[in-house]
């Protein structure tokens, strides 16, 4: 499935209140992101030097909630992907970008070679589910 990467900021930040932002606006921002190895830093950097600045990563966590709850206190932003959004508990504001086009793929991946537990078939039943209603909810 495809899951939309999103800016999220701090509630009192001047761009929680704009209803489209440009990803520039946040060139002298803090930033927080996964470790430097991360699928997710590297999309943060792509998207970040494709609209002309290099990030100043102050802080790293591969763990989204931890992520949110920094975001919330102030100490920066960051792209969380949309599913990390669905129970937030923190205050913060989800920013739409003027050009958004940031997508991580989500997929399930095990062997044909040998036949799978009911318990892996039934796991794969219930992520398709979720995969579905999540992208016809959007």
């Amino acid at each position: 499935m495809a899951d939309p990467m999103m800016l999220i900021v701090a509630s009192g930040h001047p761009a929680a209140r704009k209803a489209v932002v440009d990803l520039r606006e946040f060139a002298e921002e803090p930033w927080i992101a996964g470790s430097p190895a991360s699928p997710g830093t590297h999309m943060t950097l792509r998207a970040c030097r494709r609209a002309g600045f290099e990030p100043d990563i102050r802080m790293r966590t591969e763990d989204y909630l931890v992520m949110r709850r920094l975001v919330a206190t102030g100490a920066g932003v960051a792209f969380v992907p949309q599913l990390a959004l669905l129970d937030p508990v923190e205050r913060f504001a989800v920013c739409s970008l003027s050009d958004n086009q940031l997508v991580r793929r989500v997929f399930t991946a095990r062997r044909t070679s040998c036949d799978a537990p009911s318990a892996v078939s039934a796991m794969e039943y219930e992520l398709r589910e979720v995969a579905r209603k999540f992208t016809t909810a959007r």
